[in-house]
């Protein structure tokens, strides 16, 4: 389909752009300059151990609690449906402890926390063989309203943001199609189903390979996985190509390891690197830390753990005993925590 200048949904776009400014997104909160914008799409990859799900689970409820935005949520890699509430419903309550009781979520904490997530969450539930036409036509269900068995019929529920999580835990029919060619047609396609429906597409995606890289302290050779780049990531440099914006996340997994000015990383760390946004407007390539916190499980703009974006509800969280865990510098000691 061939548009002049004059079309009237682009003159009206135009008008728009032009009175306003190019749609820059809306702010998560975090000292991340890369805003979340809708009719867009945002890749998020990294090694194993490195938050991926878990920071997209925070910036959605920061999404949620700052501009009311809404997400349906398909992640098998977190579990099914029960577990990944648990897990917002624990970031929202800032605890490390779904169970009932004083240091867990109290049952009014638990319904004040659900009657939020109803409001802002849904989730797809995995079956053998899903694909992501199966997932689109989910969210289109929400969009216009879905008929229950009883014959009446749900409201329309806006989905403003769709994240898949990984993206290989759906069906790609690859059959004889070179990879890169199969994979440019399925990111075209869940970027223009991401501007159709003016929502936000998230892909959460592992890195295809790494190599392992060295670094040298007090004598000992500590061996790691970095910072993963775009043409890292699974299948190909399409995901450069094609992606609106790329998110690379990053934490030392060795506690050998030492930053640029030779020392051990703050407790929490995690680096978010920004390899591409568009458009300009949503913010700026570059690399920004932020700071996790086991106890809450919530995501911090400060090493002290004193600046959270999310409000949610405040829980007293239990002091839980440390675990002991190796200083081997070869043995990657998060394997032996439960993230």
């Amino acid at each position: 389909m061939i548009k002049s200048l004059t079309d009237p949904d682009v003159k009206r776009r135009l008008d728009h752009m032009h009175k306003y400014g190019v749609d820059g997104g809306d702010w998560h909160g975090l000292n991340i300059d890369c805003n979340w914008r809708k009719k867009s799409t945002l890749y998020i990859y990294g090694p194993d151990h490195s938050g991926k799900s878990r920071l997209f689970f925070f910036t959605a409820l920061c999404m949620a609690e700052k501009h009311g935005w809404r997400f349906l949520i398909y992640s098998p890699e977190t579990g099914d449906s029960a577990d990944i509430y648990a897990m917002i419903t624990t970031i929202y309550c800032g605890t490390n402890n779904y169970i009932e009781g004083k240091f867990g979520i109290s049952k009014e904490d638990r319904k004040e926390a659900e009657k939020f997530i109803r409001k802002h969450f849904r989730t797809v539930e995995y079956f053998r063989g899903i694909t992501m036409d199966d997932i689109y036509e989910e969210a289109n269900k929400l969009n216009r309203g879905y008929p229950n068995e009883d014959g009446t019929k749900e409201k329309p529920w806006k989905v403003d943001c769709l994240c898949v999580d990984p993206f290989n835990a759906v069906k790609h029919d690859v059959d004889s199609t070179p990879r890169d060619i199969y994979l440019g047609d399925f990111l075209l396609d869940f970027d223009q189903d991401a501007t159709k429906n003016d929502r936000l597409n998230v892909l959460i995606v592992h890195p295809a390979s790494q190599e392992l890289e060295t670094q040298e302290v007090d004598g000992k050779k500590v061996r790691f996985y970095g910072v993963a780049d775009k043409r890292n990531i699974m299948w190909g440099q399409e995901w450069s190509r094609k992606g609106k914006n790329l998110w690379s996340v990053w934490r030392p997994t060795k506690k050998d390891l030492r930053d640029e000015n030779g020392q051990p990383y703050p407790d929490g760390y995690l680096l978010v690197d920004v390899q591409k946004r568009k458009p300009d407007a949503v913010g700026n390539i570059g690399q920004y830390p932020v700071y996790f916190n086991w106890m809450t499980q919530r995501y911090y703009n400060d090493s002290n753990l004193t600046d959270c974006p999310l409000k949610g509800i405040t829980t007293v969280v239990q002091p839980v005993e440390e675990k002991s865990v190796s200083l081997d510098s070869n043995k990657n000691f998060l394997d032996e925590v439960p993230f």
